[in-house]
């Protein structure tokens, strides 16, 4: 299990930050031992079958330099051999929508929608419209009490949402490709896929492994 969530953005979130601007990689190591110990503790104390668990970390978001990892260990973030697993966040998904912010001199632009559970963007390319990323965060869950555990035996019919764009100089009959952020539902904690693309972490460790069973390589073409 991850103890904290990208640490290394807690001295400066644009969000509000919930540490002083100084705060160190040896802060973040004694605080991050402090608190694993007393999670240690605890399940001892109540649970000792699971005495040999283990942390993810540092759990750190991967655009963000601040924190360095490495001194962070060198401060003995994993002194009590309790770090199983080494853990990085990378934003992939929308990564592959955005495409690369800084070296292809693209422009973002949001997209105003009918509901605030929608959001939209338009990425251009040297002034040229490239790709559009359509994000759908009305609510479904599939399991009880939204847990992501126990499947709901009768669930609800899902509602499906259909979306249309205005793009200027967009020629009629254009081919355009699709790539869809999928899963069962807003509860799902498995089953995620990135155009056929799983990370989940029990199929390679969390590495990308492409599956045979998700479609992929959708198009359809414009109009007028």
């Amino acid at each position: 299990m991850p103890y904290g969530n990208e640490p290394n953005n807690y001295p400066t979130s644009a969000q509000g930050p919930t540490r002083p601007k100084g705060w160190s990689a040896r802060d973040f190591a004694d605080w991050w031992l402090n608190g694993t110990r007393g999670i240690n503790k605890q399940i001892q104390k109540h649970c000792p079958e699971l005495a040999d668990f283990g942390f993810m970390a540092p759990s750190y978001d991967d655009r963000v330099s601040d924190l360095n990892a490495t001194q962070a260990w060198g401060y003995g973030l994993d002194k009590y051999d309790s770090v199983k697993w080494y853990s990085v966040h990378k934003l992939s998904r929308v990564a592959a929508a955005l495409g690369d912010l800084i070296t292809s001199s693209v422009s973002v632009s949001p997209i105003p929608m009918l509901f605030d559970q929608e959001a939209a963007y338009a990425i251009f390319e040297r002034g040229n419209l490239k790709r559009l990323m359509v994000i759908n965060m009305h609510g479904y869950n599939m399991t009880k009490d939204g847990a992501g555990t126990e499947p709901l035996p009768n669930p609800p019919g899902r509602m499906s949402r259909g979306f249309s764009f205005a793009a200027r100089n967009l020629a009629r009959d254009v081919s355009i490709r699709e790539q869809r952020l999928m899963t069962n539902g807003s509860d799902a904690i498995t089953g995620v896929t990135f155009d056929e693309w799983s990370y989940n972490w029990e199929l390679d460790n969390g590495k990308p492994v492409r599956l045979d069973n998700v479609t992929t390589g959708e198009t359809f073409r414009s109009k007028q």
